[in-house]
């Protein structure tokens, strides 16, 4: 489990860490919807929460997404540096030859 898993499921086991969250992203991102001064618990804890925490859980799945994409891309230039064809790197990272040959230009 990675530090961001951890640091949410710390933030479900306390509540008022949770609300105080809650909050805080509300006031960021959706400022006129609720009255976020007067939300309590409860609040929370009803179907806004459910859409946030799903928004949330998507955006954690998005950022897992685009890390392993960023390590995918690590591997093509290491393998490309050490000389490996570019056949062979869009074979094993599973990018098509052309993202390969891109990210050599970008990198190399």
């Amino acid at each position: 489990m990675g530090k961001r898993d951890n640091a949410f499921q710390r933030l479900l086991a306390d509540e008022h860490l949770f609300v105080r969250f809650i909050r805080r992203y509300l006031r960021q991102h959706m400022p006129d919807a609720i009255d976020v001064e007067t939300l309590t618990p409860e609040d929370v804890y009803r179907e806004e929460a459910d859409i946030m925490l799903a928004y949330m859980q998507k955006e954690l799945r998005k950022a897992r997404r685009e890390g392993r994409e960023e390590g995918r891309e690590e591997i093509v230039i290491r393998l490309l540096e050490r000389g490996m064809a570019i056949s062979l790197v869009s074979e094993i990272t599973g990018f098509a030859e052309d993202r390969v040959r891109e990210l050599s230009k970008r990198k190399l």
